[in-house]
């Protein structure tokens, strides 16, 4: 069936952090599901004397360590698609743009997130994967470097108590989480 859903998203975080968030996606039966996301997380106003700069980058111009405020800003955009493949499995990917900026520096970096979940077919009972960030480096200045995070996640859920006539099921869920560097 053809169906379009949208989701709009907007948190104050501690510390000022402010966090949104804006996804559309439209079913095209056979073709799959579409979808079209932006996330950003910043700050704004940050005081540039109360921050300690590594040695490394210290003296490069033009980053000022001693006076005015600066601004930080991390900004994804992801193109998404998924299909099923049979009747209980299904599989998705997501193109990703992700660019920061720190002050007046900006770095760039592109990644893919792979996934699949397959129905079990007791319970509603399901396993899922994926696979986030397999991409480029994220580079400043010419020197200084960082991988993404690559992120390996497993998980499962079932329908313990199956939908009543109100409408209301309980699921149980669990996840792992692996990230590269931990």
């Amino acid at each position: 069936d053809k169906g379009m859903q949208a989701s709009i998203n907007y948190n104050q975080w501690i510390a000022d952090l402010d966090h949104a968030a804006v996804g559309v996606s439209r079913s095209f039966g056979g073709l799959g599901t579409f979808g079209l996301g932006v996330v950003s997380l910043g700050l704004s106003g940050i005081e540039s004397n109360r921050d300690v700069v590594p040695g490394f980058i210290e003296d490069f111009e033009p980053f000022d360590t001693n006076t005015g405020d600066y601004d930080y800003q991390d900004l994804a955009i992801g193109l998404t698609w998924a299909r099923s493949v049979t009747d209980r499995l299904s599989m998705g990917l997501t193109g990703k743009l992700i660019t920061q900026s720190i002050d007046d520096e900006s770095a760039t970096a592109y990644a893919l997130d792979v996934g699949a979940i397959y129905d079990i077919g007791y319970r509603g009972a399901r396993i899922g994967a994926r696979l986030n960030n397999l991409g480029s480096d994220i580079d400043f200045f010419d020197r200084v470097s960082a991988p993404l995070p690559l992120i390996f996640s497993i998980g499962t859920a079932i329908d313990v108590l199956e939908e009543d006539d109100m409408g209301n099921k309980l699921t149980v869920m669990a996840d792992a989480t692996k990230p590269q560097d931990s």
